[in-house]
């Protein structure tokens, strides 16, 4: 289990993404707690993301760039689940400014990751 644990991690988080992407959570009075709530969350959860992936490829799968391997496969990833909102399903939309908050929390873990990993 310890040799897999990165990538189970990995697929866990991803399933969770899926999950929240395109079910709708039954909320009584419909609000968000605060303004821009859903770009915080997009934010977040592909940080977290890109986190474990990074861990993932670097321990796990991939020796050469795995910071790069993450933050393609994080951003694709957001991407194809964008697209997919728009086109296959009917209560959800794919939205440019999601993409870019998923894109700016991969952005910043990997810059982050880069720095640690260089020292500085």
């Amino acid at each position: 289990m310890k040799k897999h644990f990165w990538k189970l991690s990995a697929f866990l988080w991803m399933c969770i993404i899926l999950y929240l992407s395109f079910f709708t959570a039954v909320d009584p009075e419909g609000l968000p707690m605060f303004e821009n709530q859903d770009k915080v969350g997009h934010f977040v959860f592909y940080a977290i993301l890109t986190s474990i992936l990074i861990k993932t490829f670097r321990i796990e799968l991939i020796k050469n760039s795995p910071i790069v391997v993450a933050i393609v496969f994080a951003f694709c990833f957001g991407a194809v689940i964008e697209i997919l909102q728009h086109y296959a399903t009917e209560d959800r939309f794919g939205s440019f400014w999601d993409l870019f908050f998923n894109t700016l929390g991969i952005l910043i873990i990997g810059f982050i990751a880069k720095k640690r990993l260089n020292g500085n």
